[in-house]
């Protein structure tokens, strides 16, 4: 992320049958994606070599329309390889089935290293 700050989103980015992208933050008070409890956060469908570093995930929602069937508040993987979180913060993310901060499917190797979660629920976990 080039310029540090709070990102708002209403949207989720969708990130599809991509490969090598990264959103790396300088250091995770500097890069802040915020769903402000209208949306989830990433979508990541067939991406393959994705890296997410010293960022926050916040304020992500899903709700039973979303992509996924509602799981996933934060961030969905589905059909991806090769995901690494590394240094991630995702807090205050909700959805409504299942996975409050993350959900994955059908995918290989995803990698979780240094990240905190905080504060995610899902309504029917």
């Amino acid at each position: 992320i080039k310029d540090p700050g709070t990102y708002r989103l209403t949207a989720p980015l969708t990130l599809t049958n991509l490969h090598t992208i990264k959103i790396n933050g300088r250091s995770q008070l500097d890069a802040v994606i915020d769903g402000s409890g209208v949306t989830r956060l990433l979508e990541l469908r067939q991406a393959q070599d994705v890296e997410l570093k010293n960022i926050v995930l916040q304020n992500g929602m899903s709700d039973e329309s979303s992509q996924g069937g509602g799981s996933g508040g934060a961030l969905l993987i589905d059909g991806s390889s090769n995901i690494e979180l590394e240094g991630v913060h995702v807090a205050t993310s909700t959805s409504a089935v299942s996975g409050g901060a993350v959900v994955v499917f059908e995918s290989s190797r995803v990698t979780f290293d240094g990240c905190v979660f905080t504060g995610n629920r899902a309504a029917n976990a």
